[in-house]
Order: structure tokens, then sequence, then C-alpha cells
């Protein structure tokens, strides 16, 4: 960009980004004060290596929402402790995170509708240390994702009242305890923004290397950036594997090849931006 300044007029600022896969970042450079330290731009754009829905050389392209909210939720079963021989003087918070864990897969198949998209996911459960001992407590690690944040706060709304109302039927002693973290928003292109950038990647990488594709089930925080500006924004998939090749991003085999993978992410970005600075 800067070899052919002569080219392009306008603004052109590049934000590296740490802390991404955890869904801090974004918010953490926001919080530090991003909106005074650069100039408020027209658009905000930015694009991700995936090994899967387009081969290398190619990108993806998906207007409206693209990548899904998401939040993992750490929840504290109460139990009261004994032994294994004495069920009947414990409150066992084994069985109790049993039956949340059953309860919570009703969530999708029977509170959204076939139209919403919804995923829980019960990730890590923990309990005890000795199998003759009915322990005090028991550990829930949760992932939630939708497309939609309204749809994500219904879940979250469910998985605390069944959550809450199996601890009742159990005779807990106390509460079940809720925390919430790595909460990611929902990755909603807008629809001309998308539009200009499709039509712009056919011209510069080749109508038949540009794709419009499903949506993504994983999660991204680039759209705070954009939303603490107000402004529209575009985030694209960039192919990184070999045709026929999907390995999911945190495999431990995911090795993008280095080309033509560099090359076109190379290529989109100066077209994305070369599209708003002609």
């Amino acid at each position: 960009m800067m070899r052919h300044r002569e080219q392009w007029s306008g603004r052109l600022q590049l934000l590296f980004q740490p802390g991404e896969e955890t869904g801090e970042g974004s918010k953490a450079m926001v919080d530090d004060g991003l909106v005074d330290r650069v100039a408020s731009p027209d658009v905000v754009l930015g694009q991700h290596v995936f090994c899967g829905p387009v081969p290398a050389g190619h990108v993806g392209v998906v207007p409206g929402p693209f990548m899904s909210t998401a939040v993992n939720v750490d929840i504290t079963l109460h139990g009261r402790g004994s032994h294994g021989s004495m069920p009947h003087l414990g409150v066992d918070p084994v069985v109790l995170a049993a039956n949340v864990v059953q309860r919570l897969q009703s969530i999708v198949a029977r509170e959204l509708s076939p139209h919403e998209f919804g995923v829980v996911t019960v990730g890590v459960v923990e309990a005890g240390t000795r199998p003759n001992v009915i322990p005090e407590t028991a550990r829930l690690k949760l992932n939630v994702r939708a497309y939609d944040e309204a749809v994500r706060a219904r879940i979250l709304a469910a998985i605390e009242r069944i959550t809450r109302g199996e601890a009742a039927a159990a005779g807990a002693p106390r509460e079940p305890e809720f925390r919430y973290y790595e909460s990611f928003p929902v990755t909603d292109n807008d629809d001309v923004v998308a539009s200009r950038l499709t039509a712009s990647f056919g011209r510069d990488l080749g109508e038949t290397n540009v794709h419009r594709i499903e949506p993504l089930t994983a999660s991204e925080d680039f759209s705070v950036l954009a939303d603490a500006f107000g402004k529209p924004y575009c985030f694209w998939l960039l192919g990184g594997a070999p045709e026929g090749v999907s390995i999911p991003n945190h495999s431990p085999k995911f090795a993008p090849v280095l080309q033509p993978t560099l090359e076109t992410g190379t290529l989109a970005l100066v077209s994305a931006a070369c599209e708003y600075l002609r």
C-alpha cells in the first residue's frame, strides 16, 4: 500500500489485536481508549484463516450473521457430604449434576424454535475424590452458542431456571452458583459491505475463488472493535488447506499451507482496503 501511495487516497489504519482466543483482546483495546487513539473509520474489515469451508487460494464471505455468539458458564452445585454407605444422610451433588446435564439438553430440543440456532455443550463434569464418599459439591462447565443475542439470553435464563429447579428438587442446602466468562458477541456482517467486498474479491482474486459460505458456529470478538465506533464491518474467511482437507483451527494438526494462503490473504486485504480507498 505504501509503495503505491499515489493510487489511493484516505486513511488506512491497521489494528493488531492480542487475546483473540479468550474473547478479551478487543474489549481490552476499547477499554484502553482505542476510540480516542485512532481516527473514527468509515468501515472496519478483517479476515481469519480456516482450514475447511474453502480451500487455500479462496475466500468465503457471509452477509449478515456469520459467527455465533458464545459464552462459557461455570456452575457449582452444592450438596451435603456423606459416606457412600449412608446416602440418606447426605444430598448427592453427583446425582444432581447428572439430572441437570440431562435436562439442559432439552433447552435446544424443546425451548427453541426449529428455526432458531443454539448449542448447549457440557464440556466438564467434576465431583468427588473417592468412590465411597458423597462429596459436598459438583461442578459443571458449559459452552453456549447462538446467532442472536436474544436467543443466547433465553438459553442462559433456561440454564439457570433448570439448575435452580433441580437443586430445589434434590433438597440442596444452598443455591447453585453461576459464573460467566470468555464471552463473545455475534459477528453480524453488514450486508452492503459484504456485497461490495464480494464484488471486489471477484475482480481481484477471480470469481471462482470467492464463495458465499454458510455461517460458522465458531466465535470471534472482532465486532467489538467496529461496535466501539458504531461503524459497519465485514469479517471474512481465508482458506488455508488443500481442496478436500478440513482441519479445525484448534486441532493439533492445524497447519495452513504457506502458499497460496499467504498470497491470497495479502491480496484479499489489499483488495478490501482499495475498495474503500480508490
